[in-house]
């Protein structure tokens, strides 16, 4: 055989053998990458004097774009295989990983369900459900009960069993939601001064706040001494979540002074549901069940605000809740999430009434995991920002260190029109959806 032919046969064979390895390892999760081509994520959100990736620019928060990607592309089809600038590039097409490879264990699907003379936890038993808690909310004026799914049934086909029983309730999944928060390094601290507030000063007003979160230690590093209630929402087969996010965000709003993590209004009322557990196989998250159990209990409370620093899917049985909760004259607060600026609106803050608050950084930009959408109220710092651990305190990113900032400004009396006309306007003339009315400003106490 030719020398010529032969070597044909060895770059085809190198060629199969390359290709079955890419497929492979991008099954398994590995990335697979050309070489010269490979380039690290830029993560400097403060370096401004940072160099375009060519592949994706990651700095989400340039002032000139608002927020907003700019990927150019060359439509020159002349340059997609050959020399650019005196350098080979071989484009490499790597198979996506099969949707069914989940990055991580899932929990088992739940369902919601509601109760009624026609529909009995007998009936839902005899089809092989496992009724896990029922609970009557009186906010709603229904008895829900959780459900666990007999083995190896999908989610579609038990929810149209469960149809099949009552015309009445339609079930509902057992949304998950989760916390908005992301470790950071500690490169600064934003500071509560671009909100009108002085860490040194004392508020005497002592309004009423309630929050949904993890479960809160009263007893943390900024917290003693104040007026705190605490109580759990969760059903008796949760185990509860670690406390570091609720009693942070417990010491945002009400932070006692001269603490190391000192909040606007060390002298309000604060009502804590702890909500969020620690899953099967390790996650934190709080299910639709015990959310609204949390607001059913809040709402014999007589609150004046309600933060939630959480975000997930829309659920009926939630939205039904908070409606109920708003027209009682609670303002609530949601943070907008952190699943990045393409992502779907996240609830509740996406639930029409709610305030939804997204994060800026001391340098007012916003922060680049933050949600975008026409739901966006307001922004408050969130990126960096010093909050009370079991140490004494640390600095976090996440839209859930923003909201309770506004809830706390909603506390002082001040309605959301009063936060919109007083608000520094960002980004663009007015509100948009990156900013929106732009960052709250604390009223007067």
């Amino acid at each position: 055989m030719p020398a010529r032919q032969i070597l044909s046969l060895v770059f085809v064979l190198l060629a199969l053998a390359y290709g079955a390895l890419g497929t492979s390892l991008a099954w398994t999760g590995l990335p697979l990458v050309s070489m010269a081509m490979a380039q690290e994520e830029d993560d400097d959100e403060d370096d401004e004097d940072d160099e375009e990736d060519e592949d994706e620019d990651d700095d989400e928060d340039d002032e000139d774009d608002g927020g907003r990607r700019n990927n150019d592309r060359d439509d020159d089809d002349d340059e997609e295989e050959g020399e650019r600038g005196n350098r080979m590039v071989r484009t490499v097409f790597v198979p996506a990983p099969p949707a069914f490879l989940p990055s991580r264990p899932q929990p088992s699907p739940e369902l919601l369900i509601t109760l009624s003379e026609t529909l009995t936890v007998r009936q839902i038993e005899s089809l092989g459900f496992n009724v896990l808690a029922t609970e009557t909310i009186d906010l709603i004026g229904r008895t829900v009960a959780r459900l666990a799914l007999p083995e190896n049934l999908p989610v579609s086909e038990a929810r149209q069993l469960l149809a099949e029983l009552s015309t009445d309730t339609r079930p509902v999944e057992n949304t998950l939601y989760a916390l908005q928060a992301l470790p950071c390094t500690p490169e600064g601290c934003a500071s509560l001064d671009m909100m009108g507030w002085n860490p040194g000063s004392t508020c005497e007003a002592s309004p009423r706040i309630g929050m949904i979160d993890t479960p809160v230690d009263a007893a943390r590093t900024g917290l003693e001494g104040g007026r705190i209630e605490t109580f759990s929402a969760l059903s008796s087969d949760r185990q509860p979540a670690p406390s570091d996010h609720g009693s942070a965000i417990a010491a945002l709003m009400v932070g006692q002074p001269g603490s190391a993590a000192p909040g606007p209004l060390p002298n309000a009322e604060l009502i804590a549901a702890g909500a969020f557990h620690r899953g099967e196989f390790g996650a934190i998250s709080a299910d639709a069940f015990d959310i609204v159990r949390a607001l059913d209990t809040l709402s014999r409370r007589d609150l004046d605000v309600l933060n939630m620093s959480l975000a997930g899917e829309e659920n009926a049985l939630v939205a039904a809740a908070i409606d109920e909760m708003l027209a009682s004259g609670v303002q609530v607060v949601a943070a907008v999430g952190n699943l990045g600026p393409a992502s779907p609106p996240q609830f509740p803050a996406a639930q029409e009434g709610v305030v939804a608050v997204t994060a800026v950084d001391a340098e007012y930009r916003i922060y680049r995991q933050a949600l975008h959408g026409e739901h966006v109220d307001f922004a408050a710092p969130g990126v960096d920002v010093w909050v009370a651990d079991p140490e004494g305190g640390n600095l976090r990113s996440g839209t859930s260190f923003a909201s309770p900032l506004v809830a706390a400004a909603l506390a002082l009396g001040a309605s959301p029109e009063d936060l919109s006309a007083d608000a520094i306007d960002l980004g663009e003339t007015g509100r948009d959806p990156v900013f929106g009315y732009g960052l709250v400003q604390f009223p007067g106490c």
